[in-house]
C-alpha cells in the first residue's frame, strides 16, 4: 500500500466486499492468506459491525466517508506492523 492518502482514496470509493478483498490482498504481504482474511474480518467487525455472515448479506453496501477514513487509518497501521488491539 502506498501510504495513508492512497489508502484513503482507494477505500473511500469501495463497498464492504471490496474493502475486505483489498484488505486481504494488502495484508497478504505480511500474513498467510487465511490469517489476512481473519484480520480483514476483524477490521470490518470493528469498524463496520459486519461479521463474515454480515459481509455476505451487506457486502455491496456503500461505506460512509467517515467509516472509510477509519478503515484506511486502521489498515495503514496494520500494514506498518502494529498489532491488532
Amino acid at each position: 500500500m502506498q501510504g495513508d492518502f492512497a489508502s484513503w482514496l482507494q477505500i473511500k470509493t469501495m463497498n464492504a466486499q471490496q474493502v475486505f478483498d483489498f484488505a486481504v490482498k494488502s495484508l497478504s504481504s505480511l500474513y498467510e492468506k487465511r490469517e489476512a482474511e481473519n484480520i480483514a474480518i476483524w477490521l470490518l467487525e470493528d469498524k463496520l459491525g459486519l461479521t463474515r455472515a454480515g459481509l455476505q448479506i451487506h457486502g455491496q453496501e456503500v461505506i460512509s466517508e467517515v467509516k472509510a477514513n477509519e478503515l484506511a487509518f486502521k489498515l495503514t497501521r496494520l500494514l506498518k506492523g502494529e498489532p491488532i488491539q
